[in-house]
């Protein structure tokens, strides 16, 4: 994708390179950038992730103070198995082709490079910590449920089944018999165990209904990409969504993390969301 030089780590990111980049953006333009400072963040599962922190050669009330750099996991486990599925390569070629005109709200990005070559990437967006966010094993309030809800809608409509989305190589295909079987070959060895972990908490009758669903999954899974369809984050769960509760907010969520969007029916992000929103008593 890219044959341009670009950082592979956060220590490559140079003052010099970093203000040539805003400017190229047009984030920046009298200004300079004086320093760089990195920290390491949690939460990267398939890329690492820190914040940089940016130190101007004079005032500059508009410009960054701070941003999120992504960079390819250094773990070869995590990283053969990214690789395997173009997640770095399909979250660079999103913010490409979609970014602002996505039909939800997504953090404003810098910089954004994947070398097929290497499988290096770097991916540098706008810094929302300051916005709300939902912490892992928190429940999901209502009002929260009933914007991530608003904005999905806004987001599938916008695709519903636009051509445009078949027109997609890399796009994730539910309806696509050879990705319909992985999955339901990755997940078939995993019923004894999930019946184990939840053990009382598994309604009755639920069991058999997994043990008989596990020979036509694959049926499932490609009848969920079968018209009409939309598209979808694929990860949409509270952990990838920011809530911004100020008045003048532009969107009152910002959806971030884009490596498994997918074509196919609505349900599939709006399930998951449920999925992982709420306990059993919610």
């Amino acid at each position: 994708m890219s044959n341009t030089y670009f950082p592979r780590t956060v220590d490559e990111i140079t003052p010099e390179w970093l203000t040539n980049t805003l400017r190229e953006k047009g984030v920046i333009h009298e200004f300079t950038v004086e320093s760089v400072s990195a920290g390491v963040l949690d939460g990267g599962a398939t890329s690492e992730v820190q914040k940089l922190v940016i130190q101007y050669d004079s005032d500059a009330p508009q410009a960054p103070k701070s941003i999120i750099a992504k960079i390819a996991h250094q773990d070869p486990e995590t990283r053969s198995l990214v690789d395997d599925r173009g997640l770095y390569e399909a979250a660079i070629l999103f913010y490409r082709h979609f970014n602002e005109g996505a039909g939800i709200a997504v953090p404003d990005v810098f910089f954004s490079s994947y070398d097929t070559a290497t499988g290096s990437m770097l991916l540098l967006q706008e810094d929302l910590s300051d916005l709300r966010s939902i912490a892992p094993g928190v429940d999901c309030s209502f009002d929260d449920a009933v914007k991530a809800f608003d904005a999905a809608a806004g987001f599938h409509a916008k695709w519903w089944d636009d051509e445009f989305l078949f027109d997609i190589p890399w796009l994730i295909d539910y309806s696509d018999e050879k990705y319909a079987t992985s999955i339901s070959e990755k997940s078939s060895p995993h019923i004894d165990s999930f019946v184990e972990t939840a053990g009382s908490y598994l309604p009755k009758g639920v069991e058999q209904i997994i043990r008989d669903l596990a020979s036509r999954y694959a049926k499932v899974v490609s009848h969920s990409g079968t018209r009409p369809v939309t598209l979808n984050h694929g990860d949409y769960i509270p952990a990838n969504i920011f809530f911004d509760n100020s008045e003048n907010a532009e969107s009152p969520i910002v959806a971030f993390d884009w490596p498994v969007y997918e074509r196919g029916r609505p349900g599939l992000d709006l399930g998951q969301f449920l999925l992982t929103s709420f306990n059993n008593n919610t």
